[in-house]
């Protein structure tokens, strides 16, 4: 039906699958990262990386509050150590 030089590679299309095939492995390694890792690109994110208002010593210190387990006194006397310690950190 075709002339044989149309069935081979050597008619000038040869890098199409190659670059077909590249595009599809850079699709799949965004893919994985973006399900296993939570971001697509390196440093946007990922597993660890996250960080939650509790990850500072405020948010832990406000959600203990918040739990009762500590009481008035105690949370206004870290709170103050706190601020101190930041004070005495920025210098």
């Amino acid at each position: 039906m075709f002339p044989s030089h149309y069935m081979d590679m050597s008619g000038g299309w040869w890098f199409l699958p190659m670059i077909g095939f590249f595009i599809f492995m850079m699709l799949a390694c965004f893919l994985f990262r973006r399900v296993f890792h939570g971001g697509a690109f390196c440093c946007a994110g990922g597993v660890g990386s996250k960080k939650t208002a509790s990850d500072d010593p405020v948010g832990i210190l406000k959600s203990r509050y918040a739990k009762g387990e500590i009481g008035r006194e105690e949370y206004e006397r870290i709170s103050r150590e706190i601020r101190e310690d930041d004070r005495e950190g920025g210098k």
